[in-house]
């Protein structure tokens, strides 16, 4: 009996310890995570009060120069002099904490320049109240030149403290995607872990302890969970990866039938994480009126096949059937057909989540005057009448006894409203009350103009000053990404279709390797580390050995700007991390024709 102890205890420790030494590193890591993300917090913080001690300063100096004008006081001069000490030691402070932010070192430059413009007038103006008296002195300070680099000065700090703040929302948004991605992992291992020990315990018949112990596990994943509120991390280049990793296990060939669908369910919720992102990032992109559409001739029905494409695996996921009535003739707005399809797939998600499994939704498209008019209409819980006039808030969800596991973070509705707003158009709901469905009605003004090609969209084309290489043949690839496992995908499956592939992980390496190799193609991750994505591309034009490659930009931005920005530098295309591997194969046969089999 002993013996069978012994062994059993030895058979359930070498199970168990494995996994406990798996969720010590992922408690090691989270709490790693969570005081990095409290440095850069810290650190924002730190910047903030610095700006706002060194405006103080400047503050004083312009208070202390005023009275001392006034008064002739050599008290008043001393307190002056002070102040300005004080300003110049707090402008230092301020510029050695904003190394690390090339626009905040741009601010702080421009800060000191006003101000030394600034203390330059109030001493002029305090010597001609020393030599010549109140009158000469106040005669050169109505001149108002002083007060202008005063305004100035102002100006910059609160840009300043503005982006401090935009860092500081960017930082908490990150935060809560962290937290689920966190949470998600500590959950499944605590699990294992209990699972384990609990087994170990049954063959030894100790079923007390292992009651015991998976209680004090509990009870520190509750602790730990509390830690993580604070947790952020950057998501993209995590869910490029796993996009890549789906997209080498389906090139492999077929897949045991025991795995399609938990890579299914991979591959729908990694969509559904990107676009949890997006609507994330646009939310904040429009509250702080940064946001930017591309304006361009739409046919709304190509927004509406997008946003069903879109939605699709979700209906179909929950067995839901959804009737889509078209209008009879096409539809043209102005607008961006991408934006649009977020609008509708934002509506029909919508739908779908508060709908039971079976149920049916309608989308109906017509034409009211000069309007579109798009409804998307579902039998599922409704809406209750006192939710409906804030349906549309940021964050906004309706409160439920037991809460919803349903409920969302009460972002996309708040994101339709806004878009439609920019597109000129307008959005209300509907509902009979809880139980009996809602309806969400989108009205947008027509347009006149005949369907044009988007208007900066990126274009595969081979450049003029170079022919291009005949099609068919395999080709020379360089990929460059920081992203270990990302780029090692990437190189497994190019090299399956017989391309001959170097990988780079900085872009100083990216620019030598190109030179050497020649490649017909270049897969380039904006956010390399020594030199950035759009500088590698601008020296690679200007290289005659690589300026006619096909340069494809990798980014974890989805921004407008930052898409115009990668065109102009000599980009070819520009495509938003996670990257489907069908997107590059179908830019590498726009490039160069069908590859021979």
């Amino acid at each position: 009996m002993t013996r069978t102890t012994g062994r059993g205890v030895r058979v359930g420790l070498a199970l168990t310890l494995p996994i406990l030494v798996v969720n010590a590193a992922l408690t090691w890591w989270s709490i790693h995570q969570i005081a990095e993300h409290g440095r850069q917090v810290s650190h924002t913080l730190e910047v903030q009060a610095a700006i706002a001690v060194s405006l103080a300063a400047l503050e004083d100096a312009q208070s202390a120069h005023r009275n001392y004008v006034i008064t002739g006081s050599p008290a008043f001069l001393g307190h002056y002099e002070t102040a300005t000490s004080a300003l110049r030691a707090d402008t230092d402070r301020l510029a050695s904490l904003t190394t690390d932010n090339p626009s905040q070192q741009a601010h702080t430059a421009a800060a000191r320049s006003h101000i030394d413009r600034r203390l330059a007038h109030l001493a002029e103006s305090a010597r001609l109240r020393q030599e010549r008296g109140l009158e000469a002195a106040s005669a050169f300070i109505r001149t108002g030149s002083g007060l202008r680099e005063m305004d100035a000065a102002r100006d910059v700090f609160a840009a300043m403290r503005g982006e401090e703040q935009e860092l500081l929302r960017d930082r908490s948004t990150s935060a809560r995607q962290a937290y689920v991605t966190a949470m998600t992992t500590t959950v499944i291992w605590a699990i294992a872990s209990f699972a384990l020990i609990a087994l170990t315990y049954a063959i030894v018949g100790r079923t007390t302890a292992s009651r015991a112990r998976a209680e004090a596990l509990q009870e520190a994943d509750r602790r730990k969970d509390e830690f993580l509120a604070t947790l952020a991390h950057e998501l993209r280049n995590p869910l490029a990866a796993i996009r890549a990793a789906l997209d080498s296990i389906r090139l492999g060939g077929e897949t045991a039938p025991a795995i399609d669908r938990p890579i299914a369910t991979i591959d729908h919720q990694a969509e559904h994480l990107s676009r949890l992102i997006e609507d994330l990032l646009d939310s904040s992109r429009i509250v702080q009126g940064k946001f930017r559409m591309r304006h361009e001739t739409v046919d709304l029905k190509q927004a509406i096949d997008l946003a069903v494409e879109t939605s699709r695996p979700m209906l179909d996921a929950r067995g839901q059937n959804l009737a889509i009535d078209p209008p009879p003739a096409p539809l043209i707005l102005d607008g961006d057909r991408d934006r649009l399809a977020q609008v509708f797939a934002n509506l029909l998600t919508n739908a779908a989540r508060y709908s039971g499994a079976g149920s049916r939704i309608w989308l109906t498209v017509g034409r009211e005057a000069r309007q579109a008019v798009v409804r998307v209409r579902d039998e599922g819980r409704g809406i209750a009448p006192e939710m409906i006039p804030r349906l549309f808030d940021l964050f906004a969800q309706e409160d439920r006894p037991g809460g919803d596991a349903q409920g969302g973070l009460g972002i996309g509705l708040s994101l339709v409203k806004r878009l439609v707003e920019m597109h000129g158009g307008a959005v209300e709901a509907s509902s009979d009350g809880p139980g009996r469905g809602s309806e969400f009605l989108v009205r947008l003004p027509l347009s006149r103009e005949v369907p044009t090609p988007v208007e900066g969209q990126a274009r595969v084309e081979p450049r003029p000053e170079a022919a291009s290489p005949p099609a068919g043949r395999p080709r020379r690839i360089l990929l460059a990404d920081d992203n270990v496992e990302f780029i090692e995908l990437y190189a497994m499956m190019l090299g399956r279709h017989g391309h001959q592939i170097e990988v780079s992980h900085d872009g100083a390496a990216a620019i030598q390797t190109a030179i050497r190799l020649r490649p017909d193609v270049v897969l380039l991750d904006i956010g390399l580390p020594e030199l950035d994505g759009f500088e590698v591309a601008k020296r690679l034009r200007d290289h005659p050995e690589t300026n006619s490659a096909l340069l494809i930009a990798l980014s974890g931005s989805a921004h407008e700007e930052d898409r115009r920005h990668a065109l102009s530098v000599g980009f070819d295309t520009y495509l938003s991390k996670p990257v489907r591997f069908a997107e590059v194969e179908e830019l590498l046969t726009l490039r160069f024709g069908p590859q021979s089999s």
